[in-house]
């Protein structure tokens, strides 16, 4: 989820009150999450690279490489929490932003698969009537629109109010209701269907479809056809005990005005996962999400027609994404170096950021992530987005 720098850099008096707020931290807990044991034969220039970029600043990584050939590696650097001078490890949760949007349109495709729900009907068969009301173009608007970022609808994380209550209130005390308000106050920004546009309500409002379709808690569903058949123990949304705050959570930590300070924001962000929905709020341990990623890609989730679907999606202007990009089912296609194809989908939240990636030529399976803020820019997001990630890949992919 992205908070717009536009209110962040002129909305100056609330930027001074959010800077005297006081921002408590999680205390740690080590978990010991069983793993492979460490066989990459590249693992030590891995950890280089870690150690590397907590060194310029990063408070913390964890990074998980299932390569077919080279072995599994799994490791960290850095902190979990700076009070406490407590070490990253490998086993530590982190939330992973966006790419909840992949779970969700997981579940959503296995749906499609039992017949409960169709990618090509209109969203308002599927809405209860409060929303769909609300929503504009709810009666022409497709499920798969939704799902491939073509539905036209704009980002609630665009809207102005919404913005501006977050800064006010330190990014806490907002309800569902708070994001409802917004999408309805959405603009429509094209047909629907005719091209490209990355909006977190489309992800909002597909969490909406499966609990009415269904008449059950898309939470539920989720964990019941996915994350518990595939022994995914590590992996936490909405009705799992102890969420939004399960225990071996790493703090998250944001450099809010670009000047390499870092402040404990973990308070704010647990707040604000607990209210958000579909387009964010799972955390996941790196091996967790690691093995969606490769279970998903292998075929042990859902049946071939579905993953075809997933794979088919809407083309992404060169301007707005990589070269060749297509945006599917909750998965984006593109070329992450020049000649390595991936399926990847990234997310970022006030103080953390995650990426997963699945390299079909290889099997190569490769996820990471950092507790420090994507949403709001600062250089120290940029270390993770822009270096970090090119090396590590640079690493996977060198002869």
């Amino acid at each position: 989820m992205k908070i717009k720098c536009l209110f962040i850099t002129v909305i100056g008096i609330s930027l001074l009150f959010l800077s005297c707020q006081k921002n408590e931290f999680i205390e740690n807990i080590d978990l010991s999450v069983s793993m492979p044991e460490n066989t990459y034969t590249k693992g030590a220039e891995v950890q280089a690279l870690l150690d590397k970029y907590v060194g310029l600043g990063i408070p913390g990584i964890i990074v998980c490489i299932d390569d077919p050939v080279n072995g599994f590696w799994a490791g960290a650097s850095g902190k979990a929490s700076i009070e406490e001078n407590s070490d990253m490890t490998k086993s530590h949760i982190n939330s992973i932003g966006s790419i909840s949007k992949t779970y969700i349109n997981v579940l959503t495709l296995k749906l499609v698969e039992s017949g409960n729900i169709t990618l090509d009907e209109p969203i308002s068969t599927y809405l209860p009537s409060d929303i769909r009301q609300n929503v504009k173009n709810s009666t022409i608007i497709t499920v798969r629109q939704l799902m491939n970022h073509s539905s036209g609808l704009s980002d609630f994380v665009d809207d102005t109010r919404l913005n501006l209550f977050m800064l006010d209130n330190n990014f806490s005390g907002l309800t569902e209701n708070d994001f409802l308000d917004a999408i309805y106050r959405s603009a429509v920004l094209f047909t629907p269907g005719e091209r490209y546009s990355y909006s977190s309500t489309n992800t909002y409002l597909l969490s909406h479809i499966i609990d009415y379709a269904m008449s059950q808690s898309h939470a539920v569903l989720l964990s019941d056809s996915i994350l518990n058949p595939n022994n995914y123990d590590y992996t936490y949304y909405k009705n799992y005990p102890g969420f939004p705050k399960p225990a071996g959570i790493a703090n998250f930590y944001i450099d809010r005005y670009n000047i390499g300070k870092i402040e404990n924001i973990s308070e704010a962000q647990i707040d604000m996962l607990s209210v958000l929905r579909g387009a964010d709020g799972i955390y996941t341990t790196m091996y967790d999400l690691n093995r969606f990623f490769k279970d998903l890609f292998s075929g042990h989730i859902l049946e071939q027609a579905s993953m075809d679907q997933m794979l088919d999606g809407i083309t992404i202007a060169p301007e707005d994404w990589l070269d060749d990009g297509i945006s599917g089912l909750g998965i984006f296609t593109g070329y992450c170096l020049d000649d390595v194809m991936c399926y990847t989908h990234g997310g970022s939240m006030l103080g953390s950021i995650a990426s997963a990636y699945y390299f079909p030529d290889s099997g190569i399976t490769l996820t990471l992530s950092a507790n420090i803020g994507g949403d709001i820019h600062s250089d120290l997001a940029d270390l993770y987005a822009d270096g970090l990630k090119e090396e590590i890949l640079e690493v996977l992919f060198k002869d």
